[in-house]
């Protein structure tokens, strides 16, 4: 399963770090106001110095993205996730991968009456990764791997479905199959890109 450390870790770090941050403040303020008695007067300057490394670790941690207080974000990011994982479950390997090319673009987008949706290239696992949604639906994700290129189309495969969507190299129409290989393509949107390949 993709879901590992790196999902979860900096979550967990984050909010244990931000509990020892607050635990410190706390003895810090309550020991200036004589609520807990400190032994030495050495030792509240000492509380008042490791709460300013915490405080500068908090937010290096933060800022290199070691530390996450973004538990929506991680939620979203393991729902991914697993759907990345179910999605490869019913790879097709008769139906080989390829490189998407360079000249292709990155991300595509598009919409239709109330339908909003997108594809991006996620080059750690060289597929497409769309989300569509529309007014009263959720959103919905699916995956496509490069399977496919002739000069103006990538054709891109959705294992888990069996559709198949032939790309254009710039703005222009995307063609939909159903049960591709076996049958050919008809119209699906017309498509923008968003980005271009460097």
């Amino acid at each position: 399963m993709q879901t590992d450390s790196s999902t979860l870790f900096p979550l967990i770090v984050g909010y244990g770090f931000a509990g020892i941050i607050l635990t410190t403040a706390a003895l810090t303020v309550a020991s200036l106001f004589g609520w807990v008695k400190v032994a030495y007067p050495e030792q509240q300057k000492i509380l008042f110095r490791v709460l300013v490394v915490q405080s500068c670790l908090a937010l290096v941690g933060y800022f290199t993205k070691w530390l996450n207080f973004d538990p929506v974000g991680a939620a979203t990011n393991i729902q991914r996730l697993s759907i990345y994982d179910y999605w490869f479950s019913f790879n097709k390997d008769w139906i080989p991968s390829i490189p998407k090319p360079s000249h292709f673009p990155n991300s595509y987008s598009y919409t239709e009456q109330n339908l909003v949706g997108s594809l991006k290239y996620s080059p750690k696992w060289n597929v497409f990764e769309e989300t569509s949604r529309t007014k009263d639906f959720p959103l919905y994700r699916h995956f496509f791997r490069p399977v496919a290129v002739d000069p103006d189309y990538l054709t891109i495969f959705d294992d888990s479905r069996n559709f198949a969507l032939r790309m254009p190299v710039r703005d222009g129409e995307a063609f939909l199959s159903g049960n591709w290989p076996k049958s050919g393509f008809t119209l699906f949107h017309t498509v923008r890109v968003k980005n271009a390949p460097d």
